[in-house]
């Protein structure tokens, strides 16, 4: 289920940047833009149909202190 990982790998990343921890978030984004490169697969969730590389590239929330 890479479209699975890659959205959950996304959505880490995106809370780690809004908690302000630079190393997990790219950890993370990292991990979801090379699931998105290896292709989404065949059987890709309907709940996550809304999901590709636009989504992922969307805009990244910034850490509030």
């Amino acid at each position: 289920m890479p479209a699975t990982r890659a959205l959950v790998a996304s959505q880490t990343g995106r809370v780690h940047a809004a908690l302000g921890d630079k190393h997990q978030a790219e950890q993370y984004l990292g991990a979801a833009d090379e699931l998105l490169a290896d292709g989404l697969g065949d059987h890709v969730p309907e709940w996550a149909n809304y999901f590709d590389t636009v989504e992922h590239a969307g805009p990244m929330p910034t850490a509030s202190c």
